[in-house]
């Protein structure tokens, strides 16, 4: 998978972009700082003038991440207006129908890169798993709100779409495979 880096971009840009592209497509583990910045057209010695470790560059890119995908598919959903099941349903839309994240557009891959990045992590990187668990948390805040339900329904919303999203690779990559 090519990240969307353009060369105009600041370079600190397009090592995020290249991290999102790559993770979500390869997992975090899987993606060295090399690779990373070969994607992104920036020389290693690069990397380190703007991040400290692999670690850093993943918590600013999950944050950038995060902030695009609730200004595309959350809050627009949830300021649509209509009921709670129509903003919950337009809320999973967006995060369930691969068609916005197609691969020949050169967009990323369907899934979820924050719940990739959460299954790959290990006690190797707190940092990281402090960030993904307030985005989680913020996530089920959302869906909590845009439901009516108290925190826990919005947990239980939010599980339900992770749950479609690993079962949905699970099916498509043995249908692929097969």
């Amino acid at each position: 998978m090519v990240a969307d880096t353009n060369s105009s971009q600041h370079p600190r840009d397009r090592l995020i972009a290249a991290a999102m592209a790559m993770f979500h497509a390869h997992g975090y583990h899987s993606v060295g700082v090399q690779t990373l910045c070969e994607q992104a057209e920036v020389a290693k010695g690069s990397f380190y003038h703007f991040f400290e470790s692999k670690e850093e560059l993943t918590i600013a890119a999950v944050q950038e991440a995060w902030d695009r995908f609730k200004a595309t598919v959350i809050l627009p959903s949830m300021a649509m207006g209509g009921t709670a099941e129509e903003r919950v349903r337009g809320i999973r839309r967006g995060c369930l129908d691969p068609s916005p994240h197609s691969e020949a557009e050169d967009e990323l891959p369907h899934g979820c890169v924050f719940g990739r990045l959460a299954a790959g992590l290990t006690d190797g990187e707190p940092q990281l798993r402090v960030v993904l668990g307030r985005v989680f948390g913020e996530w089920a805040q959302l869906m909590a709100t845009a439901a009516d339900r108290d925190l826990r329904g919005g947990w239980a919303i939010l599980a339900d779409i992770q749950g479609r999203l690993v079962l949905s690779l699970a099916v498509d990559g043995a249908s692929a495979a097969s």
